[in-house]
């Protein structure tokens, strides 16, 4: 037994989920879950077995502890409670700790009952081999776009949920003899689930004038450079090229960003093919001005066509009135409206409460801070594209 195994009592459940490694905050969304779920399992009659807890693992603890508690949780637990996501199923640490847990299930399968899986977010795809979900089932119990969701949306059916788990934990403590695992279980092993397609990736594309090109009134030429990549609307002390910026951001969030590119060149290179590009969610960061220029409006115009559209547009927007002629504050507005106008023929109406995205961003810091909402949207985004794809490819030709 450990030392930490003194400080701490056994838990009947371990709660398996994605979560950004590294981050000095947990997800305050699967903090809430735990909390609902050990409160209702308190809220239960009597048992036999006693009080019924649950293991959260978190940020805040160095690598070495984190990873004891983490195995002697494993080890211990009579449960694995799996909020199943797109995320979930890329992460290394996930598959580990449902590789440690199952290991110590029983060869004629009379103990499968010991993983409570659970539909925390909708999922895009099947689940990779190896891994019993019937999808149809848990989006009967869970919603369509599972219990998240709900926590968000729909507390009362959020409440049913979190109660059909406990019971299926309460069950698991109860009824099946799960013998304890080795606390040295848990494997080092970095690759999860193969052949599973990443949702947690970003393509960064920037639409935006170069000073190759004349610049309209209201342009500064301080913003910009010879390359859209380096586009830089927002020029505090220390400030970056906004694409860096947004890459920043993304890779604290725990999302890989594959490339940051000219929408205008990306968009050359895919017309005409039949082939995707890199089909992961895609964030386009938009100049204004450039929509006054009919070539690009024509790519963004055309992008859409055979659904390369990028899924989350930020429109930074500091219409310095020192430097804009006042007979130019009209065309200021028409701009504007243009804007809305081309991203809603592009793109489709906004999703509520993302159209702050597009209304305009005025400095660094508000830009960095809606960044992780943008990475939300381009996800939730892509998961709808490739789930049309999946559903029309299954169908075949009419």
């Amino acid at each position: 037994m450990s030392g930490s195994a003194r400080e701490w009592e056994y838990p009947k459940y371990f709660l398996s989920y994605a979560h950004p490694r590294g981050s000095f905050q947990g997800d305050p969304w699967v903090a809430e879950f735990h909390a609902d779920l050990n409160r209702a399992l308190a809220e239960r009659p009597s048992r036999p077995a006693g009080k019924v807890t649950g293991y959260l693992d978190g940020p805040g603890e160095n690598d070495q502890l984190r990873r004891a508690r983490r195995s002697e949780a494993l080890a211990r637990s009579k449960a694995l409670v799996v909020l199943c996501s797109p995320e979930y199923f890329q992460d290394a640490e996930c598959h580990n700790e449902w590789l440690a847990f199952h290991k110590r299930l029983s060869p004629d399968g009379s103990s499968d009952a010991a993983v409570i899986t659970v539909l925390w977010e909708r999922l895009w795809s099947s689940a990779p081999d190896g891994v019993a979900l019937d999808e149809q089932d848990l989006r009967l119990q869970f919603g369509e776009n599972g219990l998240r969701h709900q926590l968000a949306q729909r507390r009362a059916q959020y409440l049913v949920g979190v109660r059909s788990v406990a019971e299926a934990i309460v069950h698991a403590v109860e009824k099946i003899d799960l013998a304890p695992g080795a606390e040295t279980g848990l494997s080092r092993e970095p690759q999860p689930w193969p052949d599973h397609p990443a949702v947690r990736s970003l393509r960064i594309l920037v639409l935006a004038r170069t000073t190759g090109e004349s610049l309209p009134p209201g342009c500064d030429p301080a913003d910009y450079s010879e390359l859209p990549e380096l586009w830089q609307p927002y020029r505090e002390e220390g400030a970056r090229p906004l694409a860096e910026l947004a890459a920043a951001v993304a890779r604290d969030s725990n999302v890989h960003v594959r490339s940051v590119e000219d929408f205008e060149r990306a968009s050359r290179r895919a017309a005409g093919t039949v082939e995707d590009v890199e089909l992961v969610p895609q964030l386009l960061l938009l100049d204004r001005w450039a929509l006054q220029n009919d070539t690009m409006l024509r790519h963004l115009l055309g992008y859409n066509q055979q659904r390369r559209r990028p899924v989350a547009v930020m429109v930074p927007w500091v219409p310095r009135s020192d430097s804009i002629p006042r007979r130019s504050k009209q065309e200021i507005e028409q701009l504007r409206l243009l804007t809305w106008d081309t991203l809603n023929v592009a793109l489709g109406q906004p999703t509520p409460g993302y159209e702050h995205l597009r209304g305009g961003i005025p400095d660094a810091a508000t830009f960095a801070a809606l960044v992780p909402v943008a990475l939300r949207q381009a996800r939730n985004a892509f998961i709808q594209l490739h789930a049309l794809r999946s559903s029309t490819s299954q169908k075949g030709p009419q």
